[in-house]
């Protein structure tokens, strides 16, 4: 029902639990604090429309912090891009210093009590060292008028592409669409038909910047956290 986050226990420094299951929302707090009492905290991500009608929120601990919506972006007649736009593989000349991603202020974690600007940037530093040491072919700097303007990092999946993350470079002075127009490019140089991924709700300015891609949005989850007491929690490094 709960299982470990292997990343996410990696970068806290303690147990990190994460669920697919919306009963763990309604379970009586004497049960429920069973179930998580081996995790600092533990996160459950659910569809909304899996939600039981009538139902205002959890009274057992959980506190709800994002939705996530899942979509589809074709990648054939794509737009080409600008001529001082380039992207550059990975696997030709590497990334280059990862700290240079810039700050991520549309995110759940950054609610978790004891977080800091500094540990939030390296729980994204570490998810995109290990994205490039798994899939150097699939993420990529992205150049515009020979500035770094960002990053992406993605896999594949079949015939699709996942797209797994996107950042700007700190020194970046284009904006974001330039990174997700570079993004569907490359993804779809390396042979993807489409591309998937997810986005929270409160990133608005991402999902503006989605729009020229001709994005189908499947799908809304929410996202709740329930933080252990605070004597079982510990410390995040």
């Amino acid at each position: 029902m709960i299982s470990q986050h292997d990343f996410n226990t990696r970068w806290w420094g303690q147990p990190v639990g994460i669920s697919t299951e919306p009963s763990l929302l309604t379970r009586s707090p004497d049960i429920l604090g069973q179930l998580v009492e081996p995790f600092s905290w533990v996160e459950v991500r659910c569809p909304l429309d899996q939600l039981p009608s009538g139902w205002l929120g959890p009274e057992n601990g959980f506190q709800f912090v994002d939705v996530q919506l899942s979509y589809r972006a074709p990648l054939h007649n794509l737009a080409p891009l600008s001529r001082s736009t380039s992207i550059v593989p990975a696997s030709e000349s590497g990334l280059g210093d990862l700290a240079d991603l810039a700050p991520f202020t549309a995110e759940r974690y950054s609610k978790l009590p004891g977080i800091t600007p500094e540990l939030l940037a390296l729980r994204y530093k570490k998810w995109a060292e290990d994205l490039v040491a798994e899939h150097p072919d699939w993420c990529a700097t992205v150049l515009h008028e020979d500035r770094t303007a960002g990053y992406v990092f993605g896999s594949p999946d079949g015939t699709s592409a996942h797209f797994v993350l996107a950042a700007s470079s700190t020194r970046a002075t284009t904006p974001g669409l330039v990174i997700y127009l570079a993004a569907a490019q490359f993804f779809a140089s390396k042979g993807a038909r489409q591309m998937q991924s997810a986005l929270s709700s409160t990133n608005v300015g991402a999902l503006n910047a989605h729009m020229p891609l001709r994005c189908r949005f499947l799908q809304a989850t929410g996202v709740w956290i329930r933080m252990s007491p605070p004597a079982a929690q510990g410390r995040p490094n």
